[in-house]
């Protein structure tokens, strides 16, 4: 699932998922959760057990300040919906809040899951004109570079 796809949220805060990135979900039920940097997370339910369901509760202790922070980011936020038969799916209104969705959002395919952003959260986010974003970019890209090398054993 890749590609950024503009979409409206109907008046009855539905959005209908993009055709090839609702192939990649391939199911009827899904889960919804806050994501990072304001947006939200989309994942099959076998990908998000193996992701988060499994991984973190592995490896969280809920009597740890932080992993309970991050237990209550990740697994109290997730919620499952259904995309119904015209490729719907209805936004629960405390993620809508979260990611400041109103009408216009962006949904992106990230490989094995997708992000729904209010699409000027998107914008600002992706705004390489802006010098923080640029710098943040450019050093992610630097990483990943070193990453790829030593798996190629370049480095």
């Amino acid at each position: 699932m890749t590609g950024e796809h503009n979409v409206i949220l109907d008046d009855k805060f539905r959005l209908t998922l993009p055709a090839q990135l609702r192939k990649g979900l391939n199911e009827i039920t899904i889960k919804i959760m806050k994501g990072n940097d304001g947006c939200l997370w989309l994942y099959t339910i076998q990908k998000w057990e193996e992701r988060f369901g499994k991984v973190i509760s592995e490896l969280t202790d809920p009597f740890s300040a932080k992993d309970l922070r991050l237990q209550r980011k990740y697994i109290s936020s997730t919620q499952e919906i259904e995309i119904d038969k015209s490729g719907r799916i209805l936004i629960p209104e405390t993620l809508r809040k979260y990611a400041g969705i109103d009408k216009d959002c962006i949904v992106s395919g990230m490989l094995e899951f997708c992000e729904i952003w209010d699409s000027k959260r998107h914008a600002e986010y992706i705004d390489e004109s802006d010098e923080e974003n640029k710098r943040e970019f450019d050093n992610a890209s630097e990483d990943f570079s070193q990453i790829i090398k030593r798996k190629k054993g370049i480095i």
